[in-house]
């Protein structure tokens, strides 16, 4: 029969049975049956491709998905999976379904090669596999933990390889190193020439601005009496200071020469000092005298 009413002009609603037979006919949507003007909320057995849902509400119950029947799910929005525990994280469980896991510090949960951790991670004991036993772990300049040879601890002695402070977090007046130089050959000197004597120490500054003090002990016999002589201190062969004078009487000196001095060489290259002697008249001085030790000691001094 002709169809009396059609949905394109319709004002108001349209009897079921003003409407072609089909639409009267029950039909099958998966395996449940319904007719138009019938409430069903629940299909059954059913395949949807290419379906939105732009509003309202969709609950999913029992499903049940495998790679055979779904190959892209793109979810939008709020997700509500109601079989799981909020605040909880997420993993797969024997049957491979998503189920809630609270870690209790028994089983293991594996993370990927460099996984990165956010906000404070607490636990009653925590492993790492990159570390060794017996070492004191450190966090590098990139944040990472690691560990030394150097730096072991076995719950009750700390050992340190190297024992030291760095010199550079060395408080000032500290001793940095320490330089020492001998000489034990018993030398004369006639003439007034500066003349090197032997002694003498080389010190490389860790830091330009450290000083250098200088202490020197050096056995003399001023052979002449009246002659006058004198030690003077050189670095790297430029005289730096006259550090005695010996004046000669009516008769020989013998004494143990010592002298001190404080320099800043302002550098951080090798530095040498030396001790040169000069005879101001004609005369002989020896040092080393009867094959005694000079010494000639150099300590860096942080500032």
């Amino acid at each position: 029969m002709a169809v009396p009413y059609t949905f394109g002009t319709a004002t108001a609603s349209i009897p079921l049975s003003n409407l072609d037979s089909n639409f009267a006919t029950t039909i099958t949507l998966g395996n449940t049956a319904i007719q138009l003007g019938n409430t069903v909320t629940t299909l059954n057995n059913m395949t949807l491709a290419n379906v939105t849902v732009s509003s309202g509400s969709v609950t999913l119950t029992n499903i049940t998905a495998t790679t055979a029947n779904v190959t892209t799910a793109n979810i939008s929005g709020t997700t509500t999976l109601t079989n799981l525990t909020a605040s909880t994280a997420l993993a797969l469980d024997a049957s491979k379904n998503i189920a809630s896991v609270t870690n209790t510090g028994t089983g293991n949960n594996v993370l990927s090669a460099s996984p990165t951790l956010t906000g404070t991670v607490a636990g009653a004991s925590l492993s790492l596999s990159s570390l060794t036993s017996g070492r004191v772990s450190y966090a590098t300049t990139s944040g990472l933990l690691t560990d030394s040879a150097n730096l072991t601890f076995d719950g009750t002695t700390l050992i340190v390889a190297n024992r030291g402070i760095a010199k550079a977090g060395m408080p000032a007046g500290s001793v940095l190193q320490v330089v020492h130089g001998t000489f034990a050959t018993s030398t004369s000197l006639t003439g007034t020439t500066p003349t090197a004597t032997g002694i003498t120490a080389t010190i490389t500054p860790t830091s330009s601005t450290s000083k250098i003090l200088i202490t020197v002990f050096i056995p003399t016999y001023n052979q002449t009496p009246g002659a006058n002589a004198y030690y003077s201190l050189y670095r790297n062969g430029s005289t730096l200071n006259q550090m005695a004078y010996f004046q000669g009487g009516t008769s020989t000196l013998i004494a143990p020469f010592t002298a001190v001095y404080f320099d800043s060489p302002a550098t951080t290259s090798a530095t040498t000092y030396a001790i040169y002697a000069t005879q101001a008249t004609a005369s002989t001085i020896t040092w080393a005298f009867g094959s005694l030790q000079c010494n000639i000691t150099l300590m860096e001094i942080a500032v």
